[in-house]
């Protein structure tokens, strides 16, 4: 992909890692970017995805 602002998060992340050296920096911030919005889905409906995995659950 050549254009710069149309490649997703995760090869953005990759391409901060160098053949030789990688800015781990960089690379941590980015991961980060990429899990905080996921966790706070998750914290914010933990109550729906509990109740989802027990009543699943359940036989009968």
């Amino acid at each position: 992909m050549t254009d710069e602002s149309l490649r997703t998060l995760p090869i953005a992340i990759a391409n901060f890692r160098g053949q030789h050296a990688s800015n781990w920096g960089l690379v941590f911030a980015g991961s980060l970017t990429a899990v905080i919005p996921t966790v706070i889905l998750f914290v914010v409906f933990q109550r729906y995805f509990i109740q989802g995995i027990t009543s699943g659950g359940v036989r009968g």
